[in-house]
């Protein structure tokens, strides 16, 4: 092997090197950078201003849902517009969605209502939760039966 041989993959293996180094230090930068804009002032609101912390982390978690569906849907459609999909599916998928909404929406209201001291509330809420647990998963289980 000449010299230029191994002074060259001695210089590649220096670009990855450095190029993963970059990488580090950059992936450190935009952690600072999130703990700086982001979880800085959520805690100072937190520690200062309870009802502004809570508003910004259900807005936070709203847009991230909401960002989550959009991209969902707008995946889906184009799928079902090339033919990867049958037009049914969105019909489907909507209502699975919608059921674990009120799945773990029922799952909350029951935490809360205990919580809160509703005992027989809470054990409404928690029978509902199951019978919807219960519901989803036979759903899942005959969806998959004709598929075996």
């Amino acid at each position: 092997m000449s010299n230029d041989g191994v002074f060259h993959r001695l210089g590649m293996g220096y670009r990855v090197v450095f190029r993963s180094l970059i990488a580090l230090v950059a992936l450190i930068g935009a952690t600072a950078a999130v703990a700086v804009l982001v979880v800085f002032p959520l805690w100072y609101s937190a520690k200062h201003a309870p009802q502004i912390y809570s508003t910004s982390v259900v807005a936070i978690l709203a847009a991230l849902i909401m960002a989550v569906v959009v991209r969902s849907l707008f995946r889906l459609g184009r799928r079902i517009r090339r033919g990867e999909l049958q037009p049914g599916v969105f019909r489907r998928r909507l209502r699975a969605v919608g059921m674990t909404v009120l799945t773990v929406a029922m799952g909350y209201l029951a935490a809360v209502l205990a919580v809160r001291g509703y005992p027989l509330a809470a054990i409404g809420a928690t029978l509902v939760f199951l019978v919807l647990i219960g519901l989803a998963a036979s759903r899942r289980t005959a969806s998959h039966a004709g598929t075996r």
